[in-house]
């Protein structure tokens, strides 16, 4: 609903480029974000509620787009609406208009807070060179004072800790003395009030410590004190950085807030390992390989499939629990993959078998057979 206003109040005001890019940027939100994060609701039984909610929902926000785009990318339009099953033309559809009870701009805000931090977070898993299948033990978001909103954070909690694949999310205020902050000085602001004094300042800046930067963020004032004199510095005067949280690797994205306003959003992350999240990574990265499987095979996404492999005694020691498969490693498996069996077998067999899947340090066979 949004977006049908955006583009509407675009298209109203001769804006056509500002109206395709507000489309656009649904169609990827649409795509990179709600369809893959609800593609397990597509996979419930043909009577599931909750499945034919997720079809529903899509099949209206395509719907929508086919009629957004139809004035901007026509014959685009046409297509997509023809394949949603219309047999009129979509040109000869009314142009979609929003509806009041469908907005909930708080909603939007939580979740834009949710993708702000898993940005963040991704980085600096990317930066670490550490795959998202990994899972870490826990990542800390600056809350309070020079951060977000605590309770808006935690009502995202669980889709940000699912979506960047890390056991806890923990905070700490900005002005707790965990943050370390530094300053730079706004000089479009700072330049008009200061003149001449303005490299003084510049220097006296850098030089202020976490504990008077944060003083700044929670009072608005800072006295700032040169050789020439003082000067007080107010909002805006400002840009304040988060260089570090308590050791760890550190990000920050800039989140644009429902008043127009921008928040940072500093986040840090524990990118240590121990053998059990060495173990949980392992099984990602197996279900990952199976996937990619099923796909060559040209399996469909609903296929039932039984699974075979083949691997060295030092990784058949680490999965069988006496002679089963740990149920650690065999339930999760199964559970994502849709397979209805999962054994360990000298020379696997299937309809279609790979004998170079690399994990790691192990090189396995893997076969996998249609239901």
């Amino acid at each position: 609903q949004s977006t049908i206003a955006e583009a509407t109040d675009a298209l109203d005001g001769y804006h056509p480029t500002r109206a395709a890019r507000a489309v656009e940027a649904f169609t990827d939100d649409l795509s990179n974000w709600w369809l893959r994060r609800s593609r397990r609701r597509f996979w419930k039984g043909a009577d599931d509620t909750d499945k034919r909610a997720a079809y529903d929902t899509l099949w209206e926000s395509l719907e929508a787009i086919s009629r957004l785009m139809a004035p901007i990318a026509p014959f685009v339009g046409e297509w997509l609406h023809g394949l949603l099953g219309h047999t009129a033309s979509v040109h000869l559809q009314p142009y979609p208009e929003a509806d009041p009870v469908g907005l909930d701009v708080d909603l939007e805000g939580r979740m834009a807070l949710a993708r702000a931090v898993t940005t963040a977070t991704l980085a600096l898993r990317n930066e670490a060179s550490i795959n998202v299948r990994q899972p870490l033990a826990s990542l800390l978001v600056v809350t309070g004072v020079g951060g977000v909103d605590e309770a808006v954070l935690r009502s995202v909690e669980d889709v940000i800790l699912d979506e960047v694949n890390v056991k806890a999310l923990e905070t700490a205020s900005g002005d707790s003395g965990a943050v370390v902050k530094s300053a730079k000085p706004n000089f479009k602001a700072l330049g008009r009030k200061l003149g001449k004094q303005m490299k003084e300042a510049n220097a006296a800046i850098r030089l202020l410590d976490s504990a008077s930067v944060a003083r700044y963020e929670t009072e608005g004032t800072l006295e700032l004190l040169m050789p020439s004199g003082s000067v007080v510095l107010e909002a805006g005067d400002l840009d304040v950085v988060s260089e570090g949280v308590a050791g760890r690797v550190v990000r920050q994205e800039s989140l644009a807030a429902a008043d127009g306003s921008t928040q940072t959003v500093t986040v840090a992350l524990d990118t240590t390992l121990d053998d059990a999240l060495r173990a949980e990574g392992f099984v990602r990265e197996f279900v990952n390989r199976v996937q990619a499987l099923r796909k060559e095979a040209g399996f469909e996404v609903s296929d039932r499939i039984a699974v075979e492999f083949a691997g060295s005694p030092t990784l058949l020691a680490r999965l069988l629990d006496g002679a089963a498969l740990a149920p650690a490693f065999a339930t999760p498996v199964q559970t994502e993959t849709l397979a209805e069996t999962l054994a360990v077998a000298e020379s696997p067999a299937g309809d279609f078998i790979r004998d170079d899947i690399v994990i790691g340090d192990e090189t396995l066979t893997i076969g996998v057979r249609r239901l």
